[in-house]
């Protein structure tokens, strides 16, 4: 009986050996996956904080860009409506010297379509 009580502490010793190892076998595979899930979870973050850095940088070059071209166009349009003035003026300067023109070449000619034009605009004013 003897050895039958020895054997059967053998037996719960080995197996209390194997589960105790088996136990810390779990135990090393568990650490190390939370150690590999740590460093994927930096690697994610560390890839998301790059792409949103990206994004913010892509965003600030659009908005310099947007901002330049939006300079170009306003000194563009600037400079085309200053040029229009002046034509205008140079335009609205020559059509006069030329009436004046007109009208020291042919005086009586001039008086009377003066004098015509403000009969028309007298009665169509007159009637409205």
């Amino acid at each position: 009986m003897t050895d039958t009580k020895n054997q059967a502490r053998s037996a719960a010793d080995n197996a209390a050996e194997k589960s105790k190892s088996a136990v810390d076998w779990v135990a090393d595979k568990a650490e190390g996956a939370r150690e590999t899930l740590s460093d994927m979870a930096g690697t994610v973050q560390d890839k998301v904080t790059g792409a949103a850095r990206n994004v913010a940088d892509s965003v600030m070059k659009t908005k310099d860009r947007v901002g330049n071209w939006m300079e170009d166009t306003a000194k563009a349009s600037g400079d085309f409506c200053s040029e229009a003035a002046s034509e205008t003026q140079e335009v609205a300067r020559r059509v006069g010297n030329e009436l004046t023109d007109v009208v020291k070449q042919y005086p009586l000619t001039a008086l009377a379509i003066g004098f015509g034009l403000g009969l028309i605009i007298g009665r169509t004013a007159s009637r409205a």
